[in-house]
C-alpha cells in the first residue's frame, strides 16, 4: 500500500518537472538557435541502500533527468546580411556584460550605434581579433563561409566560431549557454567553420511534438494521482478495520 502510494507520488513530482520543461520548449519554439531539453524518467538513490525494503524505498527519488538536444534546426533564408547560420558543430561568441561568453546559435546580429557588430541583446559579438568593427558608408557587409566579414573588397573582421568538447560542461542562460563555474567546455576555434549569410536557424523544437508529449505526460499525472487516491480509500478502510477492532 504504501509502495503505490510512494511511487504515485514521486512518479508525479517527476511528471510536473517534465510538463514544465515542456512549456519552455513550446514558449522558445520559435526563437532563433535555441536548442530543446528532453527527459528521461530516473529513479535513484538519495541514502544507504542497506537495510529493510521500506527504508531502501524511502531513499529512492524518482525525478525527470533533463538533457539538451543540440541537434541543428532548420535554415531559412532572409535578406538580411546580418542574418548567419552555423551549419554543422559550433557556436557564435558573444562578449555578456559581466564578462562572460555566451556560446549562441543565433546569429539575428545587427550593428550598433558605434558600428560595432552585436546580438540581439546589443551585446558584442566575439570576433577572431576582439570586437567586429563596420566602417560607416563603407558598403553592405559581406560574411563568406569562412566567417569572415567584408566591406567592398576591405577585411572588417571574422566571426568567432567555436567547438565544445564537451557539452556537458555547459549550462542554458539566456540566447545561448555559458560554460559552468569550473568546469572546462574544451572550447576549440573553429578554423574553417562553414558559415552561411542571409540565414538564420530556428529552433529544433517540434511544437506537434511537444504537444504529444504534454498530452502523455497529462495522461500520465492523471493515472498516477487515481492510483494515488485508490490507494488512500483502502487506507482508510484498513484503519477504519483496525479501528472497530
Amino acid at each position: 500500500m504504501y509502495l503505490g502510494l510512494y511511487q504515485g507520488s514521486a512518479a508525479m513530482t517527476g511528471l510536473e518537472k517534465w510538463q514544465a520543461l515542456i512549456s519552455q520548449n513550446l514558449a522558445n519554439s520559435s526563437v532563433a538557435g535555441y536548442k530543446g531539453v528532453t527527459v528521461s524518467m530516473q529513479g535513484e538513490s538519495a541514502g544507504p541502500q542497506g537495510g529493510r525494503f521500506g527504508q531502501v524505498l524511502q531513499n529512492t527519488i524518482i525525478d525527470a533527468k533533463p538533457k539538451v538536444d543540440f541537434a541543428q534546426g532548420q535554415f531559412v533564408p532572409t535578406d538580411n546580411p546580418l542574418d548567419v547560420a552555423i551549419d554543422g558543430d559550433g557556436f557564435f561568441e558573444v562578449e555578456q556584460p559581466d564578462g562572460r561568453t555566451l556560446l549562441t546559435r543565433d546569429g539575428q546580429f545587427h550593428v550598433s550605434a558605434d558600428n560595432i557588430l552585436v546580438n540581439k541583446s546589443s551585446q558584442p559579438v566575439i570576433g577572431a581579433m576582439g570586437d567586429i568593427q563596420l566602417v560607416p558608408g563603407g558598403g553592405a557587409p559581406r560574411i563568406d563561409l569562412q566567417g569572415r566579414v567584408f566591406q567592398g573588397l576591405n577585411q572588417v573582421g571574422r566571426l568567432s566560431v567555436v567547438q565544445v568538447g564537451k557539452l556537458d560542461a555547459l549550462e542554458a542562460s539566456s540566447g545561448g549557454f555559458i560554460v559552468k563555474d569550473g568546469q572546462n567546455a574544451q572550447l576549440q576555434d573553429i578554423e574553417t567553420p562553414r558559415v552561411l549569410q542571409g540565414h538564420y536557424e530556428t529552433s529544433n523544437v517540434s511544437p506537434v511534438r511537444e504537444m504529444v508529449n504534454l498530452i502523455a505526460v497529462t495522461r500520465a499525472y492523471e493515472a498516477n494521482e487515481k492510483v494515488i487516491q485508490t490507494h488512500d480509500r483502502q487506507l482508510d478502510r484498513a484503519i477504519q478495520t483496525f479501528s472497530v477492532q
